[in-house]
């Protein structure tokens, strides 16, 4: 890739084969770390901006870049204007341009290990109710996943299960701080390279508006 307008248009089409309708780059690292190695700079290589703190929305058709007023000559000298709207933060934030912008049943992919559990919680409480889902044709057997919930002061665990097989589990930890994870597990009809989570990875997680 040449051009950071090349790496959005690759971004896009992973997307589209991932089936997901956008996706959240935050500045961040694995740590929350106040200075960010350049291993982690997935902003700077997918909008060439070089600031210190700032977050992009990918959509399929729109893009978005959010920083706040230290950088708002910066961005504009640094970012393509003609791929990216610059968004000002606090005046507006990543969910409340979501809410604006994606489409009802969008589903908006983000990375838990980049994201604090409380952004995830605020993301999803000013999405949309999303369209009820189209009833399957009766000459189709359908099977409801079961969801089996644990929870205590520290932890809420939930099990998706379809047929009686686990297929997902997600954890939300409630100590200060601490991010909610999610395992999705491996079978024998999955591409692993295609769902990583299984036996433990770091697992892609959305949330749909």
């Amino acid at each position: 890739m040449t051009s950071h307008a090349d790496r959005l248009a690759a971004l896009r089409a992973q997307l589209s084969e991932q089936q997901l309708d956008g996706f959240v780059v935050p500045l961040t690292d694995e740590h929350m770390s106040e200075y960010v190695g350049s291993y982690a700079q997935r902003l700077e290589w997918l909008t060439g901006f070089q600031g210190s703190a700032g977050s992009a929305v990918v959509l399929s058709a729109q893009a978005a870049i959010f920083t706040d007023g230290r950088y708002t000559l910066q961005v504009r000298q640094q970012v393509d204007g003609a791929n990216w709207s610059f968004q000002s933060v606090p005046e507006t934030s990543i969910a409340a341009w979501l809410k604006d912008h994606a489409q009802s049943g969008d589903r908006i992919g983000y990375d838990p290990w980049l994201h604090r559990s409380d952004w995830v919680g605020q993301a999803s409480a000013q999405a949309p109710a999303p369209l009820p889902a189209t009833p399957a044709p009766a000459s189709k057997a359908t099977s409801s996943p079961d969801m089996r919930v644990v929870e205590d002061d520290h932890v809420r665990i939930e099990e998706v299960r379809s047929r009686g097989q686990l297929q997902r589990v997600t954890v939300h930890t409630r100590l200060g701080g601490a991010r909610s994870y999610e395992i999705i597990i491996g079978s024998p009809g999955r591409d692993p390279s295609q769902e990583r989570g299984a036996a433990g990875q770091r697992a892609w997680s959305l949330f749909t508006f």
